[in-house]
C-alpha cells in the first residue's frame, strides 16, 4: 500500500469494518502470543532440594504450564538455575519464606539447590 499525501486520506485509510460490519482501526498484530495465568488447572507439589545436585523443579513439569510459583517454606537459603551444569552454588537466591513468580511453559526446566543439607520447597504451577 502506497502513504498518501495528505492527512485526512491517511486517516480514512486507517479504518476498516469487522466480521460484524462495525468500524475498527486497521492494525497488525506480529508475534507470538500465550495465555498467562490458570485456564486449565494447576498443580501444587513439594521438591526435596539438596545441596550437591541442582533439582529439577518440579520432576515432571505441568502439560501446558505458563506460570510457576517457587517458594522456600524450608529453614535455609536456596538458589534457582536455568542451567543444571553450572559448578557450585549460583543462581538466583530465595531467602527462607521467600517465593518467586515466573511466566513460563513446561518446555522451560529450572533448577534448585540449597544452600546446606537438604530443603523441601513448594512449587505451584498453573496450566
Amino acid at each position: 500500500m502506497v502513504l498518501r499525501r495528505t492527512i485526512s486520506d491517511r486517516e480514512w485509510d486507517k479504518f476498516t469494518e469487522n466480521s460484524n460490519g462495525d468500524t475498527a482501526v486497521r492494525g497488525v498484530v506480529e508475534g507470538n502470543f500465550s495465555f498467562s495465568g490458570l485456564r486449565i488447572g494447576g498443580r501444587i507439589s513439594e521438591v526435596t532440594l539438596n545441596d550437591a545436585t541442582w533439582v529439577a523443579l518440579p520432576a515432571i513439569p505441568l502439560t501446558d504450564r505458563n506460570a510457576i510459583s517457587v517458594q522456600n517454606t524450608s529453614n535455609v537459603e536456596i538458589k534457582i538455575q536455568y542451567d543444571n551444569l553450572v559448578v557450585g552454588y549460583s543462581g538466583v537466591a530465595i531467602g527462607i519464606s521467600g517465593e518467586r513468580f515466573y511466566d513460563l511453559t513446561d518446555q522451560i526446566i529450572i533448577y534448585g539447590k540449597s544452600s546446606s543439607g537438604s530443603a523441601v520447597i513448594t512449587i505451584e504451577e498453573l496450566a
